[in-house]
């Protein structure tokens, strides 16, 4: 026997149509043209008409070209062609990728019997020759996707299919697991939740959050603002015993008396007056340089803020995609969530930074809650983009 006939036999023993050993024996050895009598002819087979017409149905394919094919997947010789032969021809018929020629097999008899029961696919008895200097094992056959000889390119596709879960020929041989798709390394997961703080803390900080408070603690009082405005709830209780009245009837009596002095937006919670002002507009009635310069510093942060809201949600989004693998974005979720991450983090920070620099000289207040969670949300921002650059999944 030849070696372009052994090499032709092993790949219809692999499991390749005879058109597509012909095509690939023909890149090694031109001109072959393959033995006319490879196996026994459609006559000499016995199978159920029913399953052809089954299977040719549910992979849309002719019968007869079914059941001609269908000599060459006879895994265990007994010239009964059972439907899962029938399923495992059309299955390959029907393939849309063209597998891998393997290279070509070592001229020595097959060290292992053929396995008796039915598979997907057929190994070839013939023994199989390769050319020089690509000798394989005795009795094993060369594994789908080897180097082919020099000069000659493997044709591109995948490699020879097998039944998932059979042994090949007694070897044990099992198709690989298929890599898992998403999940980065762990600290991947870390740069999601320094994202996700990032955008809770700057959000708070937009929306109101405690960002100056008085230095000393006062009985009764509670203050304290935000970046638009202050809020001040004083407990009026020994007051409203003294003229026997409840709150909301002392506060209409004090609106009517022209003397009264109570800020504008004065409300009651109980025994708690409540004063909550708005920057702006006292700034706009007063004309009271420390409340424009609280307005200003207000409003400028507010800005800030709410760009690097803006990048955490993008930076949110893109680092989620990245990190468990979801390829739904057309950009690289790994570029561009480092650098949407890295920006909601600086922008955080400038917010807090030009926040304090225009603040009014003096005054008895401290920082509250929120600058710090802010100035956090910066570190956590641009931990998370690092994080993603470093130990997120590479993407294009």
């Amino acid at each position: 026997m030849s070696d372009g006939q052994a090499y032709y036999d092993g790949l219809i023993g692999q499991g390749y149509t005879p058109e597509q050993a012909t095509q690939y024996t023909q890149q090694y050895y031109a001109g072959f043209e393959p033995a006319v009598a490879q196996v026994a002819p459609v006559a000499d087979f016995q199978v159920e008409q029913a399953h052809v017409a089954e299977v040719a149905q549910e992979y849309g394919v002719s019968p007869t070209q079914l059941v001609d094919t269908a000599r060459h997947f006879d895994a265990n010789a007994d010239q009964v062609l059972q439907q899962s032969e029938l399923q495992a021809t059309a299955m390959q018929m029907t393939s849309t990728v063209a597998p891998t020629a393997p290279a070509p097999m070592a001229a020595a008899p097959m060290a292992a019997p053929m396995a008796a029961a039915p598979m997907a696919t057929p190994m070839a008895a013939a023994p199989m020759a390769a050319p020089p200097g690509m000798a394989a094992p005795p009795g094993m056959a060369a594994p789908p996707g080897m180097a082919a000889p020099p000069g000659m390119a493997a044709p591109p596709g995948m490699a020879a299919p097998m039944m998932a879960g059979a042994p090949m020929g007694g070897m044990g041989m099992m198709p690989a697991p298929a890599a898992a798709s998403g999940g980065g390394d762990p600290l991947g997961y870390v740069a999601v939740a320094c994202i996700v703080l990032t955008l809770v803390f700057s959000t708070w900080g937009v929306l109101g959050g405690t960002w100056l408070v008085p230095e000393d603690e006062i009985d009764g009082i509670e203050m304290h603002t935000t970046l638009r405005g202050m809020y001040v709830s004083t407990d009026i209780s020994e007051i409203l015993d003294m003229f026997d009245a409840t709150c909301d009837e002392f506060l209409e009596l004090s609106e009517k008396d022209p003397d009264s002095d109570l800020p504008k937006g004065t409300s009651c919670d109980g025994n708690n007056m409540i004063v909550e002002m708005n920057f702006s507009e006292d700034c706009e009635d007063s004309d009271d340089d420390d409340m424009c310069d609280l307005a200003g510093a207000g409003l400028y942060g507010s800005i800030t803020l709410g760009l690097a809201v803006a990048a955490g949600l993008g930076a949110a989004v893109l680092i989620i995609f990245n990190i468990f693998g979801i390829g739904a974005l057309p950009v690289d979720t790994q570029k561009f969530g480092f650098i949407a991450g890295v920006a909601a983090g600086v922008l955080a920070g400038i917010s807090v930074l030009v926040w304090y620099l225009m603040l009014p000289d003096g005054g008895e207040m401290n920082s509250g809650l929120n600058v710090w969670l802010t100035i956090t949300g910066a570190v956590t921002g641009i931990a998370a983009g690092i994080l993603t650059k470093l130990k997120g999944n590479p993407s294009a």
